[in-house]
C-alpha cells in the first residue's frame, strides 16, 4: 500500500463532490435550457423591407405672426376637435392694433347710419348689428348716444327752419286769401259803376241827367279802380313772396340733401377701408389663438417652451384627421407570401429615425396584392402588402415628423415556435432535402 501524506485521503473525498456538484449544475443549466428552448414560444416572423406610402394629408398648423408663445393647451398624442384651441400667441400688440382698427370703424359705421337716417327722413337712427351686439361696451354705447343727439339736433334745427319759411307763407297765404276777397268785391263794385256810367252817360249829354251826379258816378268809379289795382298790387307782391319762400323752402331742404348726401358719401369712401382694415386685423388677432381646423391628433410639436418665439410662417404642429390612416408599403418575396394574410400583425421599426428613442410599434395587413410586381428598380419580382399603423403606434410616433417615403422595417408575424425548433429547423430542413435527393 502507497503512503499518503495525513489528509490527502480527506482532500480528494472533496474534489470528488466538487465536481460531483458542477456536473450537477452543468446538466441542470443544460436541460433546463433545453426544456425552455423545447416549450417556451417564442414569435416567427418574415422581415421585409417598406416605407411610409402616405402622410395622410396632414394638417400643418403655422404660426399666422411672429410672437413669443404665451400658452401650449396641447400635447403630442392628443386627439382634439375642430376649432378647439392649440396654441395662443401674445396678442398684446395685435389687440392693441386690432381695438384701433375696431373703434374707427365703428365710428364711421355710427356716422353712416346717422346720415342714412337724416337722408331717408327717418323719425329714428336704425343702428347695424356691429353696433347693436356691442352696445354694452362704453365706446359704442357712447357712439350710439352721441350720434342720437346729434341726429335729433339736425334734424330740429332743419326742421326749424322749415316751420319758419312754412309759417311765413301761411300768413302770406291768408292775407293773400283776405286781399283776393276784397278784390272781387271791388271788381264787382267798379263793373257795376262802369255798367251806370256807360248808360247814364248820352243822358247827361244831352241834359235828362243831372251831370253832377253823374261825374260823382265817375268819381266813385276812379276811386274803386284805384282801390282795385292797389288790392292787384298787394296780391300780386304777397303771391311774389309766396314763391320766393317756397324757392326757400326748396333750396332748404336741397342743400339739407346735398351736404347729407355729400357728407355720407364721404363716410362710405372711408367706411370701405376701415371695414377693411378691420376684418384684416381683426383675422390677425384672432389668429393668435391657433385653433384645429380639423377632428383630429396632435402630431410632431415643435414648440414646447413658454415665451419662446416663433416666426410667421413657422410650423408648430401636424395635425393627422381622424379618420386618415398611416399606411406601410412593403415588398414581400414570393416565396413568404403564403405566410401572409389579412389581419396578421406587423412590428414596424422605423429606422430612419434613433433607435434608442424611437419604439417599434404594431400595425396590421390590410392588402395584399393578387399578384407580383416588378418595377423597373427591383430585381426580382414582389408582392405588395400594406400595414396601417395603430392608433397606440400614432400616439407613440407623436413626437416624430413622419414624411411618405421613409423607411420602415416590417416584421410580419407568421405564427408562434420554440427556440428548439428555430435552431433545429436548418437541420431538419437539410434532413429532409437529403433523404429526398
Amino acid at each position: 500500500m502507497d503512503y499518503l501524506p495525513p489528509g490527502t485521503q480527506k482532500l480528494n473525498t472533496n474534489t470528488k463532490k466538487m465536481m460531483h456538484i458542477a456536473i450537477a449544475v452543468v446538466v441542470i443549466f443544460f436541460g433546463g435550457f433545453l426544456l425552455w428552448a423545447a416549450l417556451a414560444p417564442l414569435s416567427s416572423g418574415i422581415v421585409v423591407p417598406g416605407t411610409v406610402a402616405t402622410s395622410a394629408r396632414l394638417n400643418i398648423i403655422q404660426s399666422p405672426q411672429t410672437a413669443k408663445i404665451k400658452s401650449i393647451l396641447v400635447k403630442e398624442g392628443e386627439v382634439v376637435k375642430k376649432n378647439q384651441p392649440l396654441i395662443i400667441l401674445d396678442d398684446s400688440e395685435a389687440k392693441a392694433t386690432y381695438a384701433k382698427a375696431k373703434s374707427e370703424y365703428l365710428y364711421l359705421l355710427s356716422m353712416e347710419s346717422r346720415l342714412q337716417a337724416q337722408l331717408q327722413n327717418s323719425p329714428d337712427i336704425t343702428f347695424p348689428k356691429e353696433l347693436l351686439e356691442n352696445a354694452q361696451d362704453p365706446y359704442v354705447s357712447n357712439l350710439i348716444q352721441t350720434q342720437r343727439q346729434l341726429f335729433f339736433s339736425t334734424m330740429q334745427n332743419f326742421q326749424s327752419q322749415k316751420n319758419a319759411i312754412l309759417q311765413n307763407t301761411a300768413g302770406l297765404q291768408s292775407e293773400l286769401y283776405g286781399l283776393k276777397l276784397n278784390a272781387d268785391s271791388f271788381k264787382s263794385q267798379v263793373s257795376i259803376l262802369a255798367q251806370q256810367i256807360s248808360s247814364l252817360k248820352p243822358l247827361a249829354k244831352e241834359g235828362y241827367y243831372p251831370k253832377n251826379q253823374f261825374l260823382d258816378k265817375e268819381r266813385q268809379y276812379e276811386e274803386l279802380k284805384g282801390n282795385l289795382d292797389n288790392l292787384l298790387g298787394q296780391i300780386g307782391r304777397i303771391q311774389t313772396q309766396i314763391a320766393e319762400n317756397n324757392a326757400k323752402l326748396q333750396n332748404l331742404q336741397s342743400q339739407f340733401l346735398a351736404d347729407t348726401q355729400g357728407k355720407l358719401a364721404e363716410v362710405d369712401s372711408q367706411l370701405s377701408s376701415a371695414k377693411y382694415q378691420y376684418l384684416y386685423y381683426k383675422k390677425i388677432y384672432e389668429s393668435m389663438t391657433i385653433k384645429s381646423p380639423i377632428n383630429g391628433t396632435v402630431l410632431y410639436l415643435t414648440v414646447h417652451t413658454i415665451g419662446a418665439v416663433a416666426a410667421q410662417g413657422q410650423e408648430l404642429l401636424e395635425i393627422l384627421p381622424i379618420d386618415s390612416k398611416f399606411i406601410i408599403e412593403a415588398q414581400v418575396e414570393p416565396q413568404d407570401i403564403d405566410k401572409v394574410h389579412l389581419n396578421q400583425d406587423a412590428d414596424l421599426n422605423f429606422i430612419a429615425f434613433n433607435v434608442h428613442t424611437t419604439p417599434i410599434v404594431h400595425g396590421k395587413v390590410i392588402y395584399v396584392s393578387a399578384d407580383t410586381i416588378t418595377t423597373q428598380n427591383a430585381k426580382m419580382p414582389f408582392y405588395i402588402v400594406r400595414i396601417e399603423l395603430t392608433k397606440d403606434a400614432i400616439k407613440k410616433l407623436a413626437h416624430k415628423k413622419i414624411v411618405a417615403g421613409m423607411p420602415v422595417q416590417v416584421t410580419i408575424k407568421t405564427g408562434k415556435q420554440s427556440m428548439l425548433e428555430y435552431l433545429l429547423k436548418p437541420l431538419t430542413e437539410n434532413f429532409s432535402k437529403a433523404f429526398k435527393e
